[in-house]
């Protein structure tokens, strides 16, 4: 992990215990197709509990690493690498534990549902750009990205079963059912997270989606 400071101290994995998902060759996509992705009943919502418990009792598979703060402000105070999701996440997300569970709450609802509608298949894999990062932000140079509080993460697209794969560079402005399930996802997106960035926001956002729990309110689409 960051600077050598910081060892995983526990890994759940509730479906194996102590198994993270590897991904098979050669195709990247993990679940079989036409098979549902799971999701959490509204019982399973309802449950209460710290950050880790909610991520673990809704099937999450992640690691807990040691809390960590740099002399710049960065840091995490609850981190997780987040592994798995419904869909796999790759690289795994190293994310503050809040974030996690906002992600995992919004593919829940969101992701998976959009999918099964529109390809008549879930997301296998979620492409991520960018999780903990001590870095400013692209639209202040003068505060720090939520990016370096492990409260933000880029998303540059969705993959199939099949490996086919819905990206925000080639297919936000599309007239195809991929244009229609990115646009879905970010559109929705703005009733999970604080920020929501899209290529319409920014230079900067050409190829990716950027979702944050933040302080700022921001639905750029």
């Amino acid at each position: 992990m960051h600077n050598g400071a910081r060892t995983l101290v526990m890994a759940v994995a509730l479906a194996v215990a102590g198994c993270l998902p590897q991904r098979p060759a050669p195709q990247i996509a993990s679940l079989e197709v036409g098979v549902d992705a799971p999701t959490a009943t509204d019982a399973t919502y309802a449950v209460g509990g710290t950050c880790l418990e909610q991520l673990a009792a809704r099937g999450a598979q992640f690691e807990q690493a040691e809390p960590f703060h740099t002399s710049r402000g960065c840091g995490i105070g609850d981190p997780v690498v987040l592994r798995t999701g419904v869909a796999e996440i790759g690289p795994g997300a190293e994310l503050e534990c809040e974030m996690a569970l906002k992600w995992l709450d919004f593919e829940q609802r969101v992701v998976q549902p959009l999918a099964r509608d529109i390809f008549e298949q879930p997301v296998a894999y979620v492409h991520q750009a960018s999780d903990y990062a001590c870095r400013v932000s692209t639209g202040n140079r003068r505060k720090l990205s939520q990016h370096s509080h492990g409260l933000a993460l880029d998303v540059t697209g969705f993959e199939l079963p099949d490996g086919h794969i819905a990206t925000i560079e080639n297919d936000y402005y599309a007239d195809t059912r991929e244009g229609e399930f990115i646009r879905a996802v970010a559109e929705k997106a703005c009733a999970y997270f604080s920020v929501v960035l899209t290529p319409n926001s920014d230079r900067y956002h050409y190829n990716h989606f950027h979702f944050d729990i933040g302080d700022s309110g921001i639905c750029s689409l």
